[in-house]
């Protein structure tokens, strides 16, 4: 995304995103966000207006999850899973250096 960051600008894109890929609405189970303002606004944060969506889809209310991502970082610096990791870094260093291929 480039340029603002707002809910409503965040909201589109999902909107966009879920239309691309044909899923329907009724499939939407949850949604997790790093707790920012433009996400957990009561009104018109990201949460909110995708439960309102929900809401006119007729769709039962989505699980909302806030700061999880913090929790994945702060549990990362005090479990000693370097071994692990490293594995991991390297593997999506290795897969992002060569691109996607296409074949034609």
């Amino acid at each position: 995304m480039h340029g603002q960051t707002t809910a409503q600008e965040i909201f589109r894109q999902l909107c966009d995103a879920i239309v691309d890929a044909g899923l329907p609405w009724k499939r939407f189970a949850g949604i997790t966000t790093d707790g920012a303002p433009s996400m957990t606004g009561r009104r018109n944060g990201l949460v909110a207006l995708v439960r309102r969506k929900l809401g006119e889809e007729g769709v039962e209310e989505a699980i909302a999850l806030y700061y999880i991502i913090h929790q994945q970082a702060l549990c990362s610096k005090y479990l000693k899973f370097d071994d692990v990791m490293s594995v991991v870094v390297k593997c999506i260093n290795h897969i992002r250096s060569r691109g996607l291929k296409q074949t034609s």
